[in-house]
């Protein structure tokens, strides 16, 4: 799963048991001209 930086759902996904597994800086999905950095999270069972 990704999460966009600042997104404050990224605790909740981390109280449910995922970790962070990379962080991506680049254009953003659908729109490239913008920047964005995005929080790959993981969880396993």
């Amino acid at each position: 799963m990704t999460v966009l930086d600042g997104n404050p759902a990224r605790k909740l996904y981390e109280s449910e048991g995922f970790r962070l597994v990379e962080t991506r800086r680049g254009g953003l999905a659908g729109n490239p001209a913008f920047d964005a950095t995005g929080h790959v999270l993981e969880r396993r069972l």
